[in-house]
This record gives C-alpha cells, structure tokens and sequence, in this order.
C-alpha cells in the first residue's frame, strides 16, 4: 500500500476512534461497515476496510463473521452495576478442574456473585473480548498465558474491571494474584534439605518473564547462602523454549522433553535434585530418554501455574500453591472495588504458598 493510503488510513481511523470514544456508537452496538464508510468520507474501499482493521488489532473494534464489525469500548470510568463475574480460562484447564474451580467460585457465589465460565481455544485474549470489555462484568483471568497485542490501545479502559490469578498479566496496568515466590523457593529448599538434597538444577521459562527472574533471583541467593559456587548455580538454571508457559499443546510437550533430555544428559553426574515447571509427565519421558532413576538418582519437585495436585499417572513431589488463597485474594480485591469504585491497578498482590506435597505417600 502507499503511503498516501496509509496516511489516509490513519486518519480515518483516528477519526472513528474520536466518534467511539464519545460515545456514539455504545459497547456492542454494530459499527458502520466499509460500503458506509466509503460513501460518508469519500475515500477508497481499501481505505475504509484497512482503517477498519486498524481498529480492530487496537481492541476498538470486534469482527463477527456474516454480521460485520461491533464496538469493543467502555468508559475507562465505567463500573459494573451488578456483581457479574466473567472467569476466562483455556478450555483444557476448564474440562480438567472444573470440579476444583467451582469449589473455590462457590465463594464468590455465596457472596451474591454471578460468575460465567469463558472458555478459550488459544491464547489470543481476543477471543474473550466481549467478556473482557463488557462494563456490566468485572474478569479474572485464571492461570493463562495470554496474548494481549490486541489490547494495546485499550488496556486503561479495561484494567480496572480485570484481575489475572497465577501469572504476571503482561501489562502494568492489570492487577495479579501470584505466589510468592521467595517463599516457593524456600519451601522447596527445606523439603530437600530434609531429604538430604544439596545440588538443586531448575528448570525455568523464558528468561525475560518478570515473575521467573523474581523467582530465579531468590534461587541464585538462596543456593549462595547455602555455599554453593555461583558459577555452578549459573550452569544448572535451565530455560525451556516452549512458546507456551501455559497449556501445552501435544507438540510443545514433545520439544520440552527433548530440551529437558538434553539437559539432564549433559548435567545428571553434578546434581541430585531437580525442579520441573510444566507438564511432569514430559519431565517423566525426558528421565526415561537419559536413563536417569527418579527419585533415586534424581529427586524432583514439580512446579506450575497455581493448580491442583497432578493426575494420578503424573505424581511427583509438587508444591501446593495455595490456589485458594488466591481466589479469596481476588475475591476480596473485587468486592472492595465494586463497593468503592476504586482501584489499585499495577498491583501485585502475594499468596504464600503451602509447601511441597510428597503425594506418593
């Protein structure tokens, strides 16, 4: 496209974004599509659908197939009259711990809370838009790794009605309900102190991950205070390129073993601990692939997003935490905001974990 229909383009769409914002078209109400575009600015047909994109990977706007586009926008000062409660999460975690979920959501119920399941087939939070910038509803985003680059241009008109459990949201503006990490690590140690582990590796996410770095922080200090060679400790931190720190897909759990294997291959001689984010039965397949005896030769401790002991087939030492906690954090958090109007949003609010479960006994 040239740059004269780009300029112009823009300028369409900055324009329509004035009219969204001043209320002309209301949330969820149907925008004009291209043919009413073209005949009220007079610019070309590939004007008008462009501008109209631009607005949607903004968040303005909502593309429905054979219906056209809707409005996204919601007053950034907008607050839900009701107590309604959109819970967005992948729908693999939804068909797995339902039974769990609705047990901590019976809280919010019991509090005269009315909570709709929005299940998610990826990780594009597009998907959930509606749900996510309705003004009637407030959204917990549970233990999801999400995709918000459709959200850019309107994170601060939706950040007061939106609270993300388990993860950083990826946005500054979002409130999160994480574990505590310092304590994730230290529950860890002392579990393996107990058990007379001293050289503990760790598996880990992306490096660049806020919440993994706090966490490695306190790892590398933790292991120092023990007496261990920085340089050592340095070795034996081992990031895990799965493109997916959430649900992995069945091709992602077959990298992360692979990358898992190599590791443990490389380094099994000079340690005899190991902490597993992710699936454990991929870390259960990378042991078999190295021929690595656990938890004999190698002791783990499982990691993840806050969640429920593993299922049967998967059970390894694995660190509780404390999910329930956090929804009553997020509980508490949202009724002081639907009673005040007032938020604290950037916040980080810390769950302290229950330490590690040894659940073969």
């Amino acid at each position: 496209m040239k740059n004269s229909e780009n300029i112009k383009c823009v300028k369409l769409k900055d324009a329509l974004v004035k009219r969204i914002i001043s209320g002309e078209y209301p949330f969820n109400v149907q925008f004009p599509g291209v043919h009413k575009l073209v005949a009220e600015y007079g610019v070309s047909y590939v004007t008008a659908l462009k501008s109209l994109k631009l607005l949607e990977e903004e968040g303005f706007l909502q593309c429905r197939r054979g219906k056209g586009y809707f409005t996204l926008y919601s007053d950034t000062n907008s607050r839900p009259k009701a107590k309604c409660l959109n819970l967005v999460l992948h729908q693999e975690c939804w068909e797995r711990y339902s039974l769990q979920l609705e047990q901590n959501l019976a809280r919010f119920r019991e509090a005269g809370w009315n909570v709709e399941i929005v299940p998610l087939q990826s990780t594009d939070v597009h998907e959930a838009s509606v749900a996510i910038n309705s003004p009637d509803a407030y959204t917990i985003f549970y233990c999801l790794t999400a995709d918000w680059g459709r959200f850019t241009a309107t994170f601060p008109l939706v950040c007061n009605r939106v609270l993300v459990l388990g993860k950083l949201s990826g946005s500054p503006q979002v409130t999160s309900v994480i574990c505590d990490e310092s304590q994730t690590v230290s529950q860890i140690l002392d579990y393996l102190r107990k058990k007379g582990r001293k050289r503990p590796g760790i598996f880990c996410g992306s490096l660049e991950n806020e919440l993994e770095m706090y966490r490695l922080a306190y790892w590398r200090m933790s292991l120092q205070n023990a007496g261990l060679d920085t340089a050592w400790i340095q070795e034996h931190i081992f990031p895990l390129a799965s493109g997916n720190d959430g649900v992995l897909t069945d091709s992602q759990r077959k990298d992360v073993c692979r990358q898992m294997t190599e590791h443990l291959r490389a380094h099994r001689k000079d340690m005899d601990a190991i902490i597993v984010p992710y699936s454990s039965t991929a870390f259960k397949d990378a042991c078999r692939h190295a021929r690595i005896n656990i938890p004999d030769e190698l002791l783990p401790v499982h990691i993840d997003s806050p969640r429920w002991a593993p299922d049967d087939e998967d059970k390894l030492p694995t660190l509780d935490h404390n999910i329930a906690a956090h929804f009553e954090t997020a509980l508490n958090i949202l009724e002081h905001r639907h009673a005040t109007g007032k938020k604290e949003t950037g916040s980080w609010y810390f769950c302290q974990p229950l330490g590690v479960k040894d659940i073969n006994k």
